[in-house]
């Protein structure tokens, strides 16, 4: 069981976690051993019970796909670039971790176009009605120039 023990930083980095978010979970029951190493099971098992906490409850998909968590850490093990793909099982057992870890890549991106697509639509709604507001002050000012011009009849302001 100890030897499933992997650093919190990577598992975080593995499951979209930002990693002073999960360092705080500390805070809030995470007990990770002396050289600051959870299982994938200890970290899935403190999302479920806390997916209230935002980055927690955002995890939990991924932490569930990633399957098992001996398959998780295997994973993450054979993912190691220190460590030889020659050995048995490497680079197979890292392809589900790989495509998991694409998927949630993926998934991250489409959530920041789509955000970064409502901020360019909110941004146009708000330059339109800013060219309005404009457009209305100069036909204002078009109109009090006309009003001048016929109480005071034509300026010339050349002298």
């Amino acid at each position: 069981m100890a030897d499933d023990r992997l650093p919190l930083s990577r598992l975080a980095r593995q499951f979209g976690i930002p990693e002073p978010t999960a360092r705080g979970w500390k805070r809030h029951g995470l007990s990770p051993d002396e050289h600051n190493r959870v299982s994938p099971a200890e970290l899935l098992a403190f999302c479920e019970d806390h997916a209230h906490l935002r980055a927690a409850g955002a995890a939990l998909p991924r932490l569930r796909e990633a399957g098992s968590a001996e398959s998780t850490a295997q994973g993450l093990r054979d993912l190691d670039p220190a460590r030889d793909d020659a050995a048995p099982g490497g680079a197979a057992a890292a392809a589900p971790q790989a495509r998991a870890a694409a998927r949630s890549a993926r998934a991250a991106a489409r959530e920041h176009a789509l955000a970064v697509l409502a901020a360019a639509r909110a941004a146009e709604t708000v330059a339109r009605e800013h060219r309005e507001q404009i457009e209305r002050l100069v036909a204002a000012y078009q109109l009090l120039d006309d009003a001048l011009v016929e109480v005071t009849g034509p300026v010339d302001l050349r002298g």
